[in-house]
């Protein structure tokens, strides 16, 4: 590994709130020296590859504190349905893509029904009459539906005797038989063992293009949640022997997992770049399909609450045992009423076993009651969001603003109100989701407007962040909730090498442009692993 020396007239260290001239010295894989001031290459360490970024921004390597590495690579080899206007164009567009495909089975990602002409739930039929003859597996933006053919139906052997799955819905249509469409993980899963049943060098090309897409983002370290039973941690470990693991990995692990086999786990993977990082459970679902758990019910429809996804008394009991071991429990909680429940949960283990250092998570919070923000705070719970969560594409036709009313929009994403109440804060993406782009999050805090530019000013202006911040949030805020406060995350002498080199200058640039900034240069650990 060569030692390295940047120089530039923007270094950001994630430490300050402005960028200044100066350069960075890097030795064995850490860096040495931070230099602040205009220096000629005579005026620097003689030793090491000298880089003159010019004025292009460096800045500590993005730190996705949230991603389902397996999907977001599988959806890049998939359809992408995000732009269908209606059912039948996803249809259509499904059998075009695989028209000469001699693949078992149809997979697609992205489709959206608050896109379409008529906001409908999508059905078997349209696709039956378009491909009978192999399944097809479609999952929706959010990850929390799948919409199947006939073919597929019967490949899982789904029928109408099938019993509905706890935390999980099949769709029954009117005439008695399972309609096509499976809501929430209980019932996804029931197909996700032929939707992901690949080969070992299949897999093997998914995650490698995992991790040369996070590179060519200047993402350096990803939390990689376990969904589906996705999460192939011996790859991981392969390219790590191989040396070919060119970003930080933390994988997180279902909640349900038996303890032993979770202690197990935190000894297999205790290494800088492949560590054990924690538990999952979901509260609950997303308030766009309805199984987001409210406070109130839902404005559009009077009296109905979604219920919890987990039993509180057995939840608890399982968290104060978990916590007591270490281990960091991170809960999907995007309704009010599942925040609150987050925080209720993790007030019991501290009660029962005081503060340590496990800094538990919240995930998502799209929705709070106000009266709760302070609460992150007292718990030291950190609050791990994905700002490009709030987009749509167009503004007039959000589905918030008719589930929740103007009042509890109001409180929808509340990055500002979470940093400015003391939360630790968490940037992520929740790839495939979102893109793993992180300029996308970074534009959609500073402006939170929507796909067509609206409303002026952005949506619930008072909580924009600015670039700084963001940018501050994207890195050392997803270190510490990585535990990695100290080790990487900011520019400072002795802290690992991860750093991003910014085609440009962001704080010099409109978030317009800062949308399309590219990267010049990945640094993991001191090592040149894109450029």
């Amino acid at each position: 590994m060569s030692d390295l020396i940047l120089k530039s007239s923007n270094i950001f260290t994630s430490a300050d709130n402005e960028a200044f001239p100066g350069a960075l010295v890097i030795r064995n894989g850490k860096i040495d020296s931070v230099l602040r001031g205009s220096f000629a290459r005579s005026d620097l360490p003689s030793s090491g590859d000298f880089f003159d970024c010019g004025s292009r921004l460096i800045m500590p390597g993005f730190c996705d504190s949230h991603i389902h590495g397996f999907l977001g690579s599988l959806q890049s080899k998939t359809v992408n349905l995000a732009d269908c206007v209606s059912e039948e164009d996803a249809a259509l567009k499904t059998k075009r893509y695989y028209e000469t495909s001699d693949l078992p089975r149809l997979i697609g990602f992205g489709w959206n029904h608050y896109s379409w002409a008529e906001n409908n739930l999508p059905s078997k039929h349209s696709l039956d009459r378009l491909i009978k003859d192999k399944p097809v597996y479609l999952f929706n933006e959010e990850l929390h539906s799948i919409w199947l053919n006939s073919a597929a139906l019967k490949e899982a052997g789904i029928t109408k005797t099938t019993p509905q799955p706890e935390n999980g819905h099949i769709s029954i249509g009117k005439d008695g038989e399972p309609s096509g469409y499976l809501l929430e993980p209980g019932a996804i899963e029931l197909v996700t063992p032929f939707v992901f049943s690949l080969t070992p060098e299949a897999e093997n090309e998914l995650f490698q293009n995992l991790i040369d897409t996070a590179s060519a983002c200047g993402i350096t370290s990803f939390s990689d949640i376990q969904i589906f039973d996705t999460l192939n941690c011996g790859i991981y470990e392969q390219f790590l022997k191989n040396n070919e693991l060119s970003c930080r990995v933390f994988p997180v692990f279902p909640m349900k997992t038996p303890v032993g086999q979770l202690l197990q786990l935190r000894d297999d993977y205790d290494s800088d770049f492949l560590k054990f990082s924690g538990v999952k459970e979901f509260l609950d679902g997303t308030a766009a399909m309805y199984t987001g758990t409210l406070i109130e019910p839902y404005s559009d429809r009077p009296g109905f609450n979604a219920p919890p996804l987990v039993e509180a008394e057995k939840t608890i009991e399982r968290a104060i045992e978990l916590d007591q071991l270490g281990f960091r429990i991170r809960f999907h909680a995007c309704g009010a009423g599942a925040v609150r429940l987050g925080l209720d949960i993790f007030e019991q283990v501290r009660k029962k076993n005081g503060f340590n250092a496990t800094r538990h998570t919240i995930e998502h919070i799209e929705n709070i009651a106000p009266v709760d923000i302070p609460r992150f705070k007292a718990l030291g719970v950190t609050a791990s969001v994905q700002p490009d969560h709030l987009w749509s594409e167009r503004y007039a036709n959000h589905p918030f603003h008719s589930i929740l009313g103007p009042e509890r929009c109001r409180w929808a994403w509340p990055f500002k109100s979470l940093v400015d109440g003391g939360a630790d804060t968490a940037f992520g993406t929740d790839f495939p989701v979102s893109p793993l782009d992180p300029m996308q999050g970074i534009y959609r805090a500073m402006t939170r407007l929507h796909e067509d530019g609206k409303p002026e000013g952005g949506w619930i202006p008072e909580e924009k962040l600015g670039l700084s911040e963001s940018l501050r949030l994207y890195t050392a805020g997803s270190a510490k909730q990585m535990y990695s406060k100290n080790q990487f995350g900011m520019l400072k002498p002795g802290m690992a090498a991860d750093i991003a080199v910014i085609d440009g200058n962001l704080f010099d640039m409109s978030p317009g442009e800062i949308r399309q900034a590219g990267i010049y240069m990945t640094i993991s650990a001191g090592r040149i692993v894109y450029s």
